[in-house]
């Protein structure tokens, strides 16, 4: 979970509610296994849930992190949760093409939205040549192996035995997200014995930030189950 991301959305929680909002260093290398964690993201999820003072019971995750989760719990490891999960804008196979340029493109539009959601107003009054340049020079700071470890991580999901996942699964997503389409978060939904996928709550990627009351509803909803 990022912190700058999903912080305002987690402190419109209900404060009667428990929260634990992990911000995962995704790029570091493993200390055990020497593989960065980029390529072996289920590692550092089963690790915070293995420190977690009682076992959750309800588990958000986003984009990246939300096909770790998927991936974790369909290899039953003994860390995985039983309780119910919500995936908002899950890092899915994409139909088409699936070249590394194609890759590169998803991988840009989602910064760039990123960017615009970050700016939020005052994306109106900037120059868009000015939102490109913010893009671009994030781009830059971007290790390269980045865009082809989340290919890696969707692939990888699309051959998950999800058959074993029989938490109750609630997908959320944007309606115009290319990272995950909605045609592509309803077959993942059709792939899961106790998955569904709601209608959008948003338009994009970060589709959480456009529409936070949405999504803690849905949240409330699943929790109650």
């Amino acid at each position: 979970m990022n912190g700058a991301s999903w912080g305002p959305v987690v402190a419109s929680f209900d404060p009667r509610w428990e929260t634990l909002a992990p911000d995962l260093p995704w790029g570091i290398i493993d200390d055990r296994s020497g593989r960065p964690l980029l390529d072996a993201p289920e590692i550092l999820l089963a690790r915070v849930l293995d420190r977690m003072p009682r076992p959750p019971s309800l588990v958000v995750a986003h984009s990246f992190a939300a096909a770790a989760l998927l991936q974790l719990v369909s290899g039953r490891s003994a860390s995985a949760p039983t309780c119910p999960l919500v995936l908002v804008a899950p890092l899915l196979p994409q139909p088409g093409r699936a070249d590394g340029e194609a890759v590169l493109e998803r991988f840009r539009h989602v910064i760039r939205e990123g960017v615009k959601v970050r700016l939020g107003r005052r994306t109106t009054r900037i120059p868009s040549s000015l939102v490109d340049l913010m893009v671009a020079k994030i781009l830059d700071a971007v290790p390269p192996d980045v865009p082809a470890a989340c290919a890696a991580a969707a692939q990888r999901l699309a051959q998950a035995p999800l058959e074993r996942v029989l938490a109750p699964v609630l997908l959320l997503g944007g309606a115009a997200d290319p990272a995950a389409p909605l045609q592509s978060v309803q077959a993942l939904a059709d792939r899961l014995p106790r998955g569904v996928a709601s209608t959008p709550i948003g338009a994009g990627h970060f589709c959480h930030l456009e529409n936070p009351q949405r999504l803690i509803e849905a949240i409330g909803t699943a929790a109650l189950h």
